[in-house]
């Protein structure tokens, strides 16, 4: 009788420590999953869940990437009021629906106000976009399009830039190469402007010039990227084109 009382004692001990156990369990779960939260580290940080929100809708503005990088400032950054003070997305071998690809590009944007509810971007203080376009790309891009001159293709060189088409005069296929500069057009586009002085030396008449530029402009259009950029500089350097803009808020798309 006395050693089934001490079974059951030591079977209610056993029961007490286990509801021990699982309340300190519990606890300790509760602490670490507080101490996610508030040390800023782990899968339910909110900074690193709006940083892969931010990456999946450039995948789907913009296009698919090889990657998307997208780093939020912490210090000055309160996500519960919708405030951003500083946020930097870079893509690699970014793919538009037109077909470029962007070998890399890169936004800054500085005081970004975000409705909470909707999660559309309200504002944004300042920004800074930069996009890099390699002449194989940009080459690649031309052949895929009906509206340019016949094997028209690129070449990105130090300060300049060469256009090499092929046209029919007369019915004979005539080679001919004009080296000019990029210059940014109206709505966005960037065009190529042919040196003059370049083409006097070659003997290539003036209108078979301005066909060329017609028929090989715009060289690129900013819209076909899916975002509002206002560009304000292009330049090229040996094998490839860089953009620098701006970021036109107001016309972001909603997805």
């Amino acid at each position: 009788m006395r050693r089934q009382d001490d079974l059951r004692h030591s079977d209610g001990c056993q029961n007490a420590w286990s509801v021990r156990l699982l309340l300190f369990a519990w606890r300790a779960l509760l602490l670490a999953t507080a101490a996610v939260w508030i040390c800023g580290c782990g899968p339910l940080d909110p900074v690193r869940m709006a940083e892969r929100a931010v990456a999946d809708y450039a995948r789907r503005v913009i296009g698919p990437a090889d990657s998307y990088r997208v780093h939020i400032d912490r210090r000055g950054t309160s996500l519960r009021r919708g405030k951003i003070s500083r946020l930097v997305v870079e893509g690699v071998r970014v793919r538009s629906s037109a077909g470029l690809v962007v070998n890399r590009a890169e936004a800054e944007l500085y005081d970004v106000q975000v409705d909470v509810k909707s999660r559309n971007v309200v504002s944004v203080g300042r920004s800074m976009v930069v996009g890099e376009v390699l002449e194989e790309d940009a080459n690649a891009y031309v052949a895929q399009r009906s509206d340019v001159l016949r094997r028209a293709r690129f070449e990105f060189l130090e300060d300049r830039m060469a256009v090499i088409v092929e046209p029919q005069v007369v019915g004979l296929t005539v080679p001919i190469r004009l080296e000019g500069q990029p210059r940014l057009g109206e709505e966005g586009e960037i065009l190529f402007e042919a040196d003059m002085l370049r083409v006097a030396r070659l003997n290539v008449p003036r209108f078979l010039v301005r066909l060329i530029e017609r028929r090989i402009n715009p060289v690129f259009r900013v819209d076909e990227l899916g975002l509002p950029l206002v560009l304000d500089d292009v330049r090229v350097e040996q094998g490839k084109m860089i953009a620098c803009g701006r970021l036109d808020v107001e016309k972001l798309p909603v997805k």
